[in-house]
């Protein structure tokens, strides 16, 4: 391997730099396109109430009694989409107004 030294004009730069960003954008849109169904759904513990049509009390039990597990996210309790559909004895997608 020579050490040889290439001089670039500036234009010669700008076009190699712009077809490798066009050829990193279009990796990253081709990543972006893929179907987001692997991301899980949360519910904070007031919507999984007003999806199982529940008051807070009723969903306080269930959660006691361990119907309903819900993991801590800071200061919120979520519960997976699955986990509530399971918890509710349905294979439908819960109900979202």
């Amino acid at each position: 391997m020579s050490n040889a030294v290439v001089l670039l004009e500036w234009s010669q730069v700008e076009q190699a730099f712009k077809s490798l960003m066009d050829a990193y954008i279009a990796e990253l849109r081709g990543q972006a396109e893929a179907p987001k169904a692997a991301t899980p759904k949360f519910y904070t513990f007031d919507e999984a109430c007003e999806i199982a049509r529940i008051s807070r009390p009723t969903g306080y039990r269930l959660e006691l009694n361990g119907t309903w597990t819900f993991q801590r996210m800071g200061n919120k309790k979520l519960i997976s989409e699955e986990e509530l559909t399971l918890a509710l004895g349905r294979f439908k997608k819960p109900r979202v107004r």
